[in-house]
């Protein structure tokens, strides 16, 4: 059974069943923001041609996702963080989506950590 990108994200983060994690990501991301996450971290005009979508679109989804936490930036790169701390720790403390993503985003965070992370 082919799986979603959204599944497919919350797998490469270690729990691949967590309904709470795949809540956090779609309030996050997109679904087609998410599409181009699971590309990373192939280029953007690489993501584009392959997923039939205009650069520049794809361009400002990855700063976006930047922005909101749920893609790591580097020198050598853009990418979807390896670990649940890297996009807990850069997408939860971010004031400038306090008026943005908050508290919500806060509080499926809390439900993931009290279920799931720390159980």
């Amino acid at each position: 059974m082919a799986m979603d990108t959204y599944s497919i994200l919350c797998e490469r983060l270690g729990y691949p069943d967590s309904q709470n994690l795949r809540r956090v990501l779609q309030k996050l991301m997109s679904p087609d923001e998410a599409r181009i996450a699971v590309e990373l971290p192939l280029v953007p005009d690489e993501i584009a041609l392959k997923l039939g979508m205009d650069e520049k679109t794809v361009k400002d989804m990855i700063y976006d996702m930047f922005q909101k936490g749920a893609v790591i930036s580097t020198a050598r790169g853009n990418f979807f963080p390896q670990s649940i701390h890297q996009i807990r720790n850069s997408s939860a403390s971010n004031p400038k989506l306090d008026d943005v993503l908050m508290p919500e985003l806060g509080d499926l965070w809390e439900t993931f950590s009290q279920a799931e992370w720390y159980p």
